[in-house]
């Protein structure tokens, strides 16, 4: 009984879930769109194209980067659980390239 208890929380702590991130080229979400999963803390994606606003697949702290693999300086942002899933708009004049999901 043990042994099957100890392999199903094995089985449970190894598996992962994947988050979609959607940026958007224009405010509101609006215009051509890329999607990019992500399931690692602390790794950078990029989106290979600029957006000003996003779809956060999930809630946490975020990091966003003016440069492609996460160079420069990052604009840090907090994700709440009720903005999960829903359009958040930047700044206009500022357009990012890359992300990092920081954690909860």
């Amino acid at each position: 009984m043990k042994s099957t208890t100890l392999l199903l929380s094995l089985v449970l702590s190894s598996v992962s879930a994947s988050y979609r991130f959607t940026a958007y080229s224009d405010l509101n979400c609006g215009a051509q769109s890329t999607a990019i999963n992500y399931d690692t803390v602390n790794q950078c994606k990029n989106i290979g194209t600029r957006f000003v606003s996003a779809v956060f697949g999930n809630s946490g702290k975020f990091e966003l980067y003016l440069e492609t693999n996460c160079g420069g300086r990052p604009i840090k942002t907090f994700i709440k659980p009720k903005e999960k899933d829903n359009c958040i708009s930047t700044d206009e004049s500022l357009s990012y390239y890359s992300f990092k999901w920081i954690g909860s």
